[in-house]
């Protein structure tokens, strides 16, 4: 426990980390970190400017374990690229979101031209390196729409924003709505979409997004003369 407090009104015992999660394979600029998730003993982490075995900057999700004494310092139980192909992705991994044994970030598929999200289901025997077990595409967005920002899971519901969505207004923004199917996850196209009612251009909608049970929440940080919402 801390001891008394300092003049600052903190304590005089400042507590170090348990442990420093790195990549084994980390070089410049991997940006490792930029996003991180938690549910459970798993920690998912963005590198956005990591390679992928093809290109540099085509960025990556480190996942981390809980290793069976606590954590401690360790390097990446496995590593899953963001990219399908051969394809960099600008920004790839810049959102992430883990539930139980589901990951979700944003990816790129060269041969439909269009921005997705990635899902990843943990295997049988526990997190490996792999590609994605499913790709949420939309059905109404382009490249000049600028894919998926942020993202959030419960259950068996994945939320996406898309801040820079131009579908209904120059950047005024979407949410894509994923219900898993009954079979498990599968490429699909979205569930349902949501959008601002009182959506205007650069709203941004979607820059941040929480879900919990049967509800989502959207943030629209630019809305209403950049006076910021949320949904």
């Amino acid at each position: 426990l801390p001891s008394s407090p300092t003049a600052l009104g903190q304590s005089s015992d400042l507590l170090t980390q348990l442990a420093e999660l790195s990549a084994s394979d980390g070089t410049r600029k991997n940006q490792l970190g930029l996003s991180i998730a938690m549910s459970g003993n798993t920690v998912a982490v963005g590198a956005p400017g990591a390679n992928d075995g093809h290109n540099q900057g085509a960025g990556a999700i480190y996942v981390f374990t809980k290793p069976t004494n606590g954590w401690a310092n360790m390097t990446q139980t496995a590593k899953l690229p963001c990219a399908n192909g051969t394809t960099p992705i600008p920004y790839c991994g810049l959102a992430v979101a883990v539930s139980g044994n589901v990951i979700v970030t944003n990816g790129y598929d060269p041969t439909i031209s269009q921005f997705v999200a990635l899902v990843f289901v943990e295997p049988a025997g526990g997190w490996r390196n792999m590609t994605q077990t499913a790709e949420l595409t939309t059905t109404d967005q382009g490249l000049a729409d600028g894919g998926f920002n942020s993202f959030a899971i419960s259950g068996n519901t994945i939320v996406a924003g898309s801040e820079l969505s131009s579908v209904f207004g120059s950047q005024e923004g979407e949410a894509y709505i994923y219900v898993e199917p009954a079979n498990g996850w599968a490429d699909m196209t979205q569930t349902a979409i949501l959008s601002p009612s009182d959506g205007g251009s650069s709203y941004h909608f979607g820059s941040a997004v929480a879900l919990s049970g049967n509800v989502a929440v959207i943030g629209a940080d630019d809305a209403n003369n950049e006076i910021g919402g949320a949904y």
